[in-house]
């Protein structure tokens, strides 16, 4: 959202703030915690000769995060060439360690859930409330966790198939009116996507009002200073969330009396059975909450997803006849008719969907505060530092993918199934995203149907790409000329 760009107005004075607020490691001697490559405490002597990663952390990381701000994916290549895939820099006012490499995201996995806590920007952890799995550690996640395994697990996505796939197939259709007027394609996906999560797990109908509700919300994540005055993006920000949550609480109310099971009935009467870490039971707020937090973790990640995918397709048309041929086998009918089953049995659709992810991912890691000094792939990392294990490094490292990393090819992830220190899209350890089926569903779901219908999609000449990147890389602009297979 352009909004989120407010945070440079005053960058200034929360650099002032930084100063403040850093936590620099001490000096005196380092306790390295247990390698957990080799199960042993260093000695001493180990100890003494243990580095801390190559690159530059400066005296608040002001100038590291404005470039990282300004292009993350531009500001990573640049550091992986000049550091490698394991470096120190300074972002958000923490010394932080970014790692992709194999060897330093095996070693965090392990230790990730008990030596780490949050290291959100202030705004993002009152915005997103105690409620938000993202700002929760032990036993607190471990019951949050629980609750979204069985909103977001199977029998969910069978209650959720025919909501997904009714609105995916509208939104191919909504598609082709934009591309016919000469409109954005990614304007209607973005809509069909967040009407489908408001509708699943908000009980609502995608508005004008909803969508700058959202916008407002979005917007106050990374504001500078967590301020709740009418006329700033972080205050602006809370009265969204008090504003749809409200409508949330209601709506939850009425469907737990009242519900029958499927879509935004089987989301309320998960929460209504949910217990937190005391065996206590959720009220309806915190469940407005968690609604609000699902529909911001998933709908512009999934319409990037979708976008994102589909440019890649039209650069490389070779691989549509692939996906026609699993259509013809598995969606005889047309994906509007197609169950759940037939639609998870298309694998190279989905191959092409994780290609799109790992060459242009969304988002990055998330960056967790060690709480001790641990050892990641032969390097010192001092307690208080931050800590990010970034797919978008992962994602470029030629041992893991081969040497064609900057090509599009689907028939990676048909050859080899990569484990979970070589292809994370959602995180690592204890805080990765758990919606990452959910996500591929839904865009395979769109990408099937838009496959089915069209056969060329080419970007309209004289037009251009734009970008979103914070706090998720989405295309802001694909103009397409849309063709259908039955057009002479």
């Amino acid at each position: 959202f352009p909004a989120v760009h407010k945070i440079s107005l005053s960058f200034g004075i929360a650099a002032l703030l930084g100063l403040l607020i850093l936590q620099l490691p001490q000096g005196g001697s380092y306790i390295l915690g247990i390698n957990p490559s080799t199960g042993r405490v260093p000695s001493p002597e180990v100890r003494k000769q243990l580095d801390l990663p190559p690159g530059r952390v400066g005296a608040i990381g002001l100038r590291e995060t404005a470039a990282y701000m300004k292009d993350g994916e531009g500001y990573l290549k640049e550091r992986v060439e000049m550091h490698g895939p394991v470096f120190k820099t300074g972002l958000f006012f923490r010394p932080t360690v970014m790692v992709g490499s194999k060897a330093a995201v095996r070693d965090f996995l392990p230790v990730e859930p008990s030596v780490s806590e949050s290291s959100l920007p202030p705004s993002f952890v009152q915005l997103h409330t105690p409620y938000s799995a993202l700002n929760q550690k032990g036993d607190q996640l471990k019951a949050t966790r629980a609750v979204y395994s069985e909103i977001l697990g199977k029998e969910a996505l069978l209650s959720y198939w025919p909501q997904i796939r009714a609105n995916m197939v509208q939104s191919v259709e909504d598609g082709l009116a934009a591309s016919s007027n000469g409109d954005n394609i990614m304007t209607p996906i973005r809509d069909g996507v967040l009407g489908l999560y408001f509708q699943l797990w908000m009980g609502l109908n995608v508005n004008d009002r909803n969508k700058k509700l959202f916008t407002d919300f979005n917007a106050g994540l990374l504001s500078p200073m967590p301020i709740n005055l009418p006329w700033t993006a972080f205050g602006k920000a809370m009265r969204a969330r008090e504003t749809i949550c409200a409508e949330t609480k209601a709506l939850i109310e009425s469907h737990i009396r009242d519900g029958k099971n499927q879509g935004f009935d089987l989301f309320t009467k998960v929460l209504s059975q949910a217990r937190d870490e005391s065996g206590k039971p959720w009220s309806t707020h915190r469940m407005s909450i968690v609604s609000l937090l699902f529909v911001w973790g998933a709908y512009e990640e999934t319409a990037a997803v979708i976008t994102n995918t589909l440019r890649l397709l039209s650069l490389h048309p070779e691989y549509v006849p692939k996906i026609r041929k699993e259509l013809e086998e598995f969606a005889p009918n047309g994906v509007g008719e197609a169950s759940l089953k037939d639609l998870a049995s298309m694998s190279f659709l989905r191959a092409c969907v994780k290609e799109g992810i790992r060459l242009i991912p969304p988002s990055g890691g998330g960056m967790r505060v060690t709480t001790q000094d641990i050892e990641l792939a032969g390097y010192r990392i001092p307690k208080g530092w931050v800590v990010t294990a970034d797919p978008r490094i992962a994602n470029k490292q030629e041992d893991i993918f081969g040497t064609d990393i900057d090509s599009y090819n689907p028939e990676r992830f048909i050859q080899k199934r990569f484990t979970s220190n070589e292809f994370f899209p959602g995180g690592i350890g204890s805080h990765a995203c758990p919606g990452i089926e959910m996500s591929e569903l839904v865009s395979m779901t769109y990408l099937a149907s838009f496959m089915e219908n069209f056969s060329s999609w080419e970007q309209t000449a004289g037009t251009s790409l734009a970008w979103s990147y914070i706090p998720f890389q989405v295309m802001t602009n694909f103009q397409v000329n849309l063709k259908r297979r039955t057009d002479p």
